[in-house]
């Protein structure tokens, strides 16, 4: 009778481990992909010349994913044409069997 318990326990452990090692992966690629989508999102937007309509464009592709694109243009001074400025995007990093859900972000300079 000790055995079975011992058993069950022990596969309850394991199953425990499995699903919070599963939560945590999936966070982690939650993350990178994450960052992947804000180095896409940074090259279409320099590619552009940092057109209004790609910023646009990709902000609204963001809101779809769930996450928010936030992007400062600023230009030099004494000139009219946006030359740099920076791009956040943000998401919310989440581990359910834990109960972790916590809001962040990622930046990256736009040139």
């Amino acid at each position: 009778m000790e055995n079975i318990i011992k058993g069950f326990l022990g596969m309850f452990f394991i199953v425990l481990t499995a699903a919070v090692g599963l939560g945590l992966i999936s966070a982690s690629i939650d993350s990178a992909a994450a960052e992947r989508a804000l180095d896409k999102y940074c090259a279409r937007i320099e590619n552009s010349h940092f057109s209004d309509d790609v910023i646009s464009a990709c902000c609204i592709e963001a809101s779809a994913d769930g996450r928010e694109l936030v992007i400062e243009t600023s230009s030099r001074l004494g000139e009219n044409v946006i030359s740099y400025g920076e791009a956040e995007l943000r998401y919310t990093f989440n581990i359910p069997i834990l109960g972790i859900e916590k809001d962040m972000s990622v930046k990256s300079p736009l040139r």
